[in-house]
């Protein structure tokens, strides 16, 4: 597909927090309780307008409105509503009539007066006369030092000029060895116009690169405009773009690494292959290498590149043979729902665990935590509501089993010594990049393996610029890739919306949080009625590793002497075995409070 956007879900979740809508979710539509267009008409109709999830088109079902449309027509109709896409999007489609504020030149057709210094000082580096000609490269008519380089598009209009000192020496010389007139003027790619067809299309970083490209006898070379990390110039030139065929990248060469490759892989629709970094012969870019080795080794360099299959790409025959029943795996101690997850939680998974507020998750959450230590795991806490000392007495009493003496508690905190560490949150910071920053030390320095995330919202801190739901989605996926990046178990506690509904959209916030997760487990009351009320059930309503749901629930109980969750029928299995038995003390029903969660 050559469309410039690609509608993604959490535009659809921003577009509703902008405008403060009611919605609800039917399938693959998002349905909100207003149109936003019409507001239901002289009648006040409702659930007639929705947005499909999978396409992002949307539509009113009032015949008196019909209002239809994707995204860029909310973006367009809702702008001043606060509902935007990126700037790129917006420049693209011209929303907020954003290619009228591009500055232009007076003559923009005129021809450039080619000047001898241009010509005398890029025969210095290699390049003919009659490159400097065609790509009429000039010096400035005050200073012969300073080369000009004009942008003209596919139409020979000058819309951008760059400047270069050739005197310049790092270091020594004030000032900058290359800037841009200043203003909002459109950036594209140098050389466009040049281009004498829409086969092969050769970029690279630096303008006298695609010079010494041209200069091989190559049709199509351009340059950036703005150096490597620069990509403003993308939806100024997308349809010009996407015509060519194939791309070749011949950007600088820096280590292993070639500059441009990565970021013009992902976007370009079509084929793209990269210069070898062995083709640059010891050079860093294509005027180096066009010096030195000349115009065939260039030749050779573009015709010698390569698809980069990206390094998570692997050919399937090459990759290890691992028996997936010897992979390691953690015990939650909940026998069933091992037997349904694979033996336990893996390497690398995000568990989601979920389940109705004071129904018990974080109990849950914590007694996994305790056998997590029993299995020989290292593990991190983050526990948003709880005071540290608040989550070490849960886990004590789950641990001991409710006869926390002091001879107990000694015992339950040498079996936890520097095994579980927890996130101090009584400090004042941005806990969202300070969970990421400790979580990090927490695997690497201190080697846990299980790391507790109890709960979404708390662990976030929440930013004006950005939307609920992309901050959701964004935690989320940071969470995802340092699972499977450090090769740990990360397990997030989330709320769930209000409601009956049990299915992975019934989770609070963005469908991302379970799009992204290999497990989701759902603890809830078995029932209202007053002889549940210790009986509740686990269910499993997305596992990737064996596939097996369990929508009817695991039936367990709850103990609350030792704050211990068991599955029904079966005993409770002991966590700290105690040397001597008198250091557990009887513990009478009267001696507990209501139960904490």
């Amino acid at each position: 597909m050559n469309e410039y956007y690609q509608f993604r879900t959490e535009d659809a979740y921003r577009f509703k927090s902008a405008l403060g809508a009611k919605t609800r979710t039917n399938g693959d539509e998002m349905i909100f309780k207003v149109c936003p267009y019409c507001v239901g008409g002289a009648n006040r109709d409702r659930d007639t307008f929705s947005i499909n999830m999978k396409t992002g088109q949307f539509e009113c079902k009032r015949s008196s409105c019909g209002a239809r449309g994707n995204i860029i027509t909310l973006a367009k109709d809702f702008r001043d509503r606060g509902f935007t896409l990126p700037k790129d999007v917006d420049i693209y489609y011209n929303i907020g009539g954003q290619k009228d504020k591009f500055l232009k030149y007076r003559d923009a057709h005129k021809a450039v007066t080619v000047r001898d210094p241009a010509v005398e000082y890029l025969k210095g580096r290699g390049i003919p006369e009659e490159i400097t000609k065609r790509y009429e490269i000039t010096t400035k008519p005050d200073n012969d030092n300073i080369l000009v380089f004009p942008f003209r598009d596919e139409n020979g209009e000058v819309v951008f000029v760059k400047y270069r000192n050739t005197k310049f020496i790092q270091g020594e010389t004030k000032g900058n060895k290359e800037w841009t007139d200043k203003g909002n003027f459109k950036k594209i790619l140098f050389g466009m116009y040049q281009c004498k067809n829409f086969e092969t299309l050769v970029i690279t970083e630096g303008q006298i690169d695609s010079l010494s490209v041209a200069a091989a006898g190559v049709d199509n070379a351009v340059s950036v405009p703005t150096g490597k990390n620069g990509f403003t110039w993308k939806p100024n030139v997308w349809n010009w773009l996407v015509k060519f065929n194939e791309i070749v990248v011949f950007g600088d060469k820096e280590g292993d690494e070639i500059t441009l490759s990565k970021e013009i892989s992902q976007f370009f629709p079509k084929k793209v292959r990269i210069v070898k970094p062995s083709s640059y012969q010891g050079c860093k870019d294509a005027n180096e290498l066009l010096q030195k080795c000349g115009a065939d080794a260039v030749r050779k360099a573009i015709d010698d590149a390569e698809v980069q299959v990206n390094l998570r790409i692997k050919n399937l025959a090459e990759v290890e043979n691992i028996d997936i029943d010897r992979i390691p795996y953690y015990a939650t101690g909940i026998e069933s729902l091992d037997d349904a997850i694979g033996h336990g939680f893996h390497d690398g998974e995000l568990v989601i665990l979920t389940g109705k507020c004071g129904e018990g998750k974080s109990t849950l959450a914590s007694q996994i935590v305790a056998k997590m230590i029993k299995n020989g795991l290292k593990c991190f806490c983050y526990s948003g509501e709880l005071p540290a000392h608040t989550f070490k007495a849960w886990i004590d009493k789950q641990i001991c089993e409710g006869a926390v003496t002091e001879a107990a508690r000694n015992a339950a905190s040498a079996f936890y010594d520097k095994k579980c560490y927890i996130y101090d949150n009584s400090s004042v910071v941005d806990e969202s990049e300070e969970i990421f920053n400790l979580m990090a030390q927490a695997i690497k320095f201190l080697g846990c393996k299980f790391i507790l995330i109890d709960n979404l919202m708390t662990a976030m801190e929440l930013k004006g610029s950005e939307d609920l739901f992309r901050q959701q989605s964004n935690f989320v996926t940071k969470l995802t890739k340092y699972a499977k990046g450090f090769n740990v178990v990360i397990m997030l506690v989330a709320h769930p919306k209000k409601g009956d509904s049990d299915d992975n959209d019934s989770i609070s916030g963005s469908g991302d949080i379970t799009n992204r997760a290999n497990t989701v487990i759902r603890y809830q009351r078995k029932s209202k009625k007053p002889e549940d009320d210790r009986k509740s059930l686990i269910k499993i309503t997305k596992n990737r590793t064996t596939g097996k749901l369990n929508w009817e629930g695991i039936p367990v109980v709850y103990e609350p002497k030792s704050m211990r969750i068991y599955e029904e029928g079966k005993p409770i299995e002991t966590l700290l075995e105690l040397k001597d038995a008198d250091t557990f003390n009887p513990v009478t029903e009267d001696e507990f409070a209501e139960i904490p969660f």
